[in-house]
């Protein structure tokens, strides 16, 4: 019989064998939730509409895409070109949904960005509405912006 140490990250209780790891995870949460906090409302789930100004979102966007391209270099190009909205958002998408394994933070604000329209400025709960905008019923909140 052995024992095993098991690091839990502090946000989302992700699981790490070694500290230096569970610390780089960490460190990665805090740059997201810094981007989230200082360009969009703070949190990473949404359960209702929220439009802020769509020039943030853009922001807001590019700085996520720079994180990701620190986290994985192997795509640093795609995400580069995406945060520069050269390239589709979804590449970005699909490769952060391959890494949510190891990145769940990077794949929960992927999807949130993929449920915001950027034109409009606004992150709805599903991604359906992005496409479908004059189907949402719901209320609408006015984040004022810092």
């Amino acid at each position: 019989m052995y024992t095993k140490l098991i690091y839990f990250a502090d946000y989302d209780g992700a699981k790490f064998e070694d500290a230096k790891e569970c610390e780089k995870y960490e460190n990665i949460v805090s740059r997201v939730l810094n981007v989230l906090t200082k360009h969009m409302c703070g949190k990473t789930d949404v359960t209702h509409a929220v439009k802020r100004e769509p020039s943030e979102v853009r922001v807001a966007y590019k700085s996520f895409m720079e994180i990701c391209s620190d986290v994985i270099p192997a795509y640093k190009d795609t995400f580069m070109q995406c945060g520069e909205g050269q390239r589709d958002r979804s590449h970005a998408s699909r490769i952060l949904s391959d890494y949510s394994e190891d990145f769940p933070i990077l794949y929960e604000v992927g999807y949130r960005f993929s449920c915001t329209n950027f034109e409009l400025g606004i992150e709805y709960p599903q991604t359906y509405y992005v496409a479908h905008p004059l189907q949402w019923e719901g209320e609408i909140d006015e984040i004022a912006n810092k």
